[in-house]
């Protein structure tokens, strides 16, 4: 994503919410979607691994993002990428995600199914930004 200036890209980026690792469903369309993105997502060298472990932040990830994309296309969703975040005593670890939340959202946006844009630290009176995550319209089948 592009902007035509810093004023835009701050708007574009302050239009978001906090992952909510809450959504979740058992139903049969939304595991044959997420057991669609294993099957491409698995074979990504740096993302293999445990299937069921990877499938439940799969979901957990694309629920939140469908969710966000279904309030508004434009809406992101802002994602800690620091591990410590996701440690003992974080917010992510007492609901049982981990850091391969990020392992997915790097998976994906290889995949071409998410747009990233990094946070930053802030300094002086640039306040720190968290990364952004929201999905694109990458409905291909592959």
């Amino acid at each position: 994503m592009t902007w035509d200036s810093d004023e835009e890209k701050a708007e574009a980026l302050d239009f978001a919410r906090p992952l909510d690792v809450h959504k979740w469903s058992d139903y049969p369309e939304v595991n044959k979607a997420v057991d669609a993105l294993w099957n491409e997502l698995k074979d990504d060298p740096q993302f293999g691994g445990n299937e069921k472990l990877k499938k439940k932040h799969i979901k957990v990830v694309v629920l939140d993002l469908y969710a966000a994309w279904l309030s508004h296309p434009d809406y992101y969703v802002a994602v800690f990428r620091d591990a410590n975040r996701y440690g003992p005593g974080g917010r992510y670890n007492a609901l049982h995600i981990s850091f391969l939340t990020v392992a997915v959202i790097d998976a994906l946006e290889r995949g071409g199914y998410v747009e990233v844009v990094p946070g930053f630290y802030g300094h002086g009176d640039r306040p720190s930004k968290v990364s952004r995550v929201r999905a694109t319209d990458n409905t291909s089948e592959r």
